[in-house]
């Protein structure tokens, strides 16, 4: 049920929405929700995530975010070491074919491994 609670209502959408707000407990609330989605290996979501572009505001906030080593940076980094670990296919294909830009961070190896 809650698959389909998540379609009709749009939810990512309105989770990316929170990555825009000035506290860092919001962000971090809804990156939890993101990385919580992903744990749970469903197929359904990661498609979803693909087609709802839901990774792009995601890689913004981290470009935002620069080289600090602050919580928020440090949680991005982590969702996208937890898609390369676990080899997500379908959201790996994504960020290479559509975030080149992610190769150009040379302060981790996430982003070369992947």
């Amino acid at each position: 049920r809650m698959k389909y609670f998540i379609l009709r209502n749009d939810i990512f959408g309105k989770i990316c929405n929170l990555f825009n707000e000035r506290e860092k407990y919001i962000v971090l609330s809804a990156l939890r929700f993101i990385r919580t989605c992903m744990k749970l290996k469903d197929d359904f979501y990661y498609k979803y995530m693909v087609k709802n572009e839901t990774l792009g505001p995601i890689v913004e906030l981290l470009k935002k975010s620069g080289q600090s080593q602050g919580l928020v940076n440090s949680a991005v980094l982590e969702l996208f070491e937890f898609i390369r670990i676990e080899r997500i296919k379908s959201l790996i294909t994504d960020i290479v074919e559509n975030y080149p830009e992610l190769q150009n961070i040379c302060y981790v190896k996430t982003f070369q491994l992947i």
